[in-house]
């Protein structure tokens, strides 16, 4: 399978200006999100691990938090704990990125935390059509542009 370095021209979101917070440990996956979700239109911020995650959840506004759910420090499971005590409404724009499909504990997790989420290795333009079906259902359609 073949990964694209960036989206294509067509791979535009529906949101142009949305704000995403990419949350991985991986410094790699989160340039590489990063850089695929400026060119399809939104701002995306990257933090490194849950706890860093939180800080920038607590202290600023994102529309769409895509979050890895295997990390080192405070993982993907935590954060979504924390942040449904804390900011809830966070917690329903959720996209977990994971590569441990297969595991019972993380299929009754992504069950029951309702969360969307897309399996490694990924293509981008799933990311940004995911992070769009998100979007419109918080935003319906009150911040997509004309075509």
């Amino acid at each position: 399978m073949s990964h694209e370095t960036h989206p294509p021209a067509h791979a535009r979101s529906a949101y142009p200006g949305a704000r995403a917070l990419v949350v991985d440990d991986e410094m790699v996956i989160t340039s590489m999100l990063c850089r695929s979700l400026e060119r399809a239109g939104l701002h995306a911020g990257a933090a490194h691990s849950g706890r860093e995650a939180l800080e920038r959840l607590r202290s600023g506004e994102y529309d769409v938090v895509i979050c890895d759910l295997r990390m080192p420090d405070v993982s993907g499971r935590e954060l979504f704990a924390q942040l449904q005590a804390e900011l809830p409404a966070v917690t329903r724009r959720m996209i977990f990125l994971t590569g441990d499909t297969a595991s019972g504990d993380t299929e009754d997790f992504l069950r029951r935390s309702g969360c969307r989420y897309i399996a490694k290795p990924f293509e981008l333009r799933e990311i940004i059509a995911l992070v769009d079906t998100v979007l419109a259902e918080t935003f319906g359609n009150e911040r997509t542009t004309s075509s």
